[in-house]
């Protein structure tokens, strides 16, 4: 389909069937068991109601690029106004198929293939190739590896993002900025200390403490520290650049020759 079904009753797609297109559909979609959800045309956006993917459907995703979108460089998204129910939850609902045709992501590109609109939380869990997707769980396609978040975006989209090794990293012990911790995959301010949103994810490239980000990167990587009291003692290996934003403050900090250490906020010592 590329029109719009301004029906608001709900549209069934049941067992054999595909529902494939770039249009809309305002009411609900419910996709029974051995149906199929196929965004797009090969790749494209499909915007809809409330969404079900009953136990046994399929939500076919063709990822052909890093952008939601039609045609190459592109690749297939739900957009998704209302609720998300993935049917099941410990034992898996939907089963999730993937096409990386051609397409290799750079680190931690994400792409968020359900959209999902307003603070309701995703419902249930996808299968993959028979196994169970928890939360932050790993894909791998040849030689991409992928991490599958249904708390991502703002918090409630199901994104898959590029599971490489980042060169930099982002720490905060206020909640990056927010009101409340954010949730696994979650998209955060990553550097408070400087204008604009410096993009970063929670638990891939973002995180809580100085030590799980040191762990994180290379040994030539960096790590960014937001303002905050950190109770660690850090000790710096390699060539890594401990950069600091804001006024922080450390038990100790040793075992530093040989790195860099760049101070535009403030470290006043031990705590």
């Amino acid at each position: 389909m590329t029109g719009t079904i301004a029906s608001p009753a709900q549209l069934t797609v049941s067992s054999g069937a595909n529902l494939i297109g770039t249009g809309t559909i305002v009411g609900p979609v419910s996709v029974l068991s051995g149906g199929h959800l196929a965004p797009g045309l090969s790749p494209g956006t499909i915007n809809t109601g409330s969404l079900l993917l009953k136990t046994g459907s399929f939500l076919d995703e063709q990822i052909f690029g890093s952008t939601p979108g039609t045609g190459a460089g592109h690749y297939d998204q739900v957009n998704v106004t209302g609720t998300v129910n993935l049917d099941a939850g410990n034992d898996g609902g939907a089963t999730l198929t993937l096409d990386l045709t051609g397409y290799t992501p750079t680190t931690n590109t994400v792409h968020t293939i359900i959209a999902n609109d307003g603070t309701d939380a995703v419902v249930g869990k996808f299968k993959y190739l028979g196994n169970v997707l928890n939360n932050g769980d790993s894909i791998t396609i040849g030689s991409v590896t992928l991490k599958i978040f249904y708390t991502g975006g703002d918090g409630n989209d199901v994104v898959l993002i590029e599971a490489g090794t980042p060169n930099a990293v982002y720490i905060s012990n206020t909640n990056f900025g927010g009101a409340t911790p954010p949730s696994p995959g979650q998209l955060v301010d990553g550097d408070q200390g400087t204008a604009g949103t410096q993009t970063a994810y929670y638990l891939v490239n973002a995180f809580n403490t100085v030590a799980t980000g040191l762990a994180t990167i290379p040994s030539t990587g960096t790590v960014i520290v937001n303002g905050g009291t950190y109770g660690e003692t850090l000790s710096l290996s390699g060539t890594r650049t401990l950069r600091i934003t804001g006024l922080v403050t450390l038990n100790s900090l040793d075992s530093i020759l040989g790195n860099d250490r760049q101070y535009p906020g403030q470290y006043p010592g031990r705590a």
